[in-house]
């Protein structure tokens, strides 16, 4: 899951669907709403390491 931290929902919220949902892996994004873009280099660079991964 991935997650703004600027989103207007609560942390609380992002915090128990990962906890209902079991073991999924969480990206947490400063200085992005709700849904971020990911057209952040960083952002980018975070998802492609989780995907390329084993």
């Amino acid at each position: 899951m991935i997650k703004g931290l600027n989103a207007i929902a609560p942390a609380v919220k992002f915090h128990s669907k990962r906890h209902r949902a079991g073991k999924v892996t969480t990206f947490e994004f400063p200085d992005c709403g709700h849904a971020p873009a990911l057209m952040d280099d960083a952002q980018i660079s975070v998802i492609k390491d989780y995907l390329l991964t084993d």
